[in-house]
């Protein structure tokens, strides 16, 4: 996706969180009295990723590949795999639990398990050294040479997943209800502060990786939601969510010094189902 695309898609988020605030504040007739519920809700992602600098240490090697480009890989629908609570995590899923304060303000607590896939074969602007020892084929010196990243130099995937685990913090905008009281529309603007626990498949000029699981930063993302309440504990939901993932050190091969970095901004889109029970009104 362009460059471009990405500042469309955050200027959108910003522009309807700010709007939908604005106009669930301004328009008492729309309150909706409700507070102490909680929820657990479940659905699935597209993602997206900017142009990220890679950087791969090791024994023997050390370099950057700038501006590496990737994709989400999500799985092709299939009712055995999609309805199937054995198989269910497999796609590109979001769990998330939730507590409301008051009529405004709700917390939340859960995961995006989205998957990253960098391109391969690509061409890319490399920097750095790799020893011999480790590669005849691509030992040498680079200062931003271009070269393409093909599977026997280096395949770098975050697909078992790019877990964020966030603690969310989301503002309550009522838009619409219905006049039986049965259904109401709610805009939800967000923030997200959490972890990336990843598990990594990495192989390094050709040789396989152990995909370890590991504490490899944090991530920091807005978003914005758009609730639609259903009768009594009923609930669907579409989601905005753009944000920044730092990564400063991914356990790739398991041998001690070996590691990499990589910062992400990224953008992303899901969908979820979700069940609300309340506590006291």
């Amino acid at each position: 996706m362009k460059s471009y695309t990405y500042k469309v898609l955050f200027i959108t988020v910003i522009f309807f969180c700010l709007f939908f605030s604005a106009k669930g504040m301004k328009n008492d007739s729309l309150k909706v009295e409700k507070k102490h519920n909680i929820y657990l809700s479940w659905g699935y992602n597209r993602s997206a990723y900017l142009k990220s600098d890679i950087t791969m240490h090791g024994n023997g090697y050390h370099y950057t590949i700038h501006q590496a480009t990737a994709k989400d890989r999500p799985s092709p629908f299939d009712p055995k795999i999609y309805f199937n609570p054995l198989t269910v995590s497999i796609p590109q899923f979001n769990i998330r639990g939730g507590y409301q304060i008051n009529d405004k303000w709700w917390v939340s607590f859960g995961y995006d398990h989205m998957k990253y896939v960098m391109d391969n074969n690509q061409l890319a602007r490399v920097s750095g050294n790799i020893d011999s020892s480790i590669s005849q084929k691509y030992a040498g010196i680079y200062e931003n040479e271009v070269l393409e990243i093909t599977t026997d130099f280096l395949t770098f995937e975050h697909t078992d997943g790019l877990n964020f685990i966030s603690a969310d913090l989301d503002y309550v905008s009522n838009i619409w209800k219905s006049q039986s009281g049965k259904f109401n529309l709610e805009h939800h603007t967000g923030i997200s502060l959490g972890i990336l626990y990843p598990r990594t498949d990495v192989r390094v000029f050709g040789e396989n990786g152990p995909n370890i699981w590991n504490l490899a930063g944090y991530g920091i993302a807005l978003k914005s939601q758009f609730r639609l309440n259903m009768w009594k504990h009923l609930f669907i939901q579409t989601n905005l969510k753009s944000g920044f993932i730092g990564m400063p050190k991914i356990k790739t091969t398991g041998i001690e010094g070996e590691w990499a970095k990589q910062n992400i901004f990224f953008g992303e889109l899901f969908w979820v189902v979700g069940l609300r029970m309340g506590l006291g009104n």
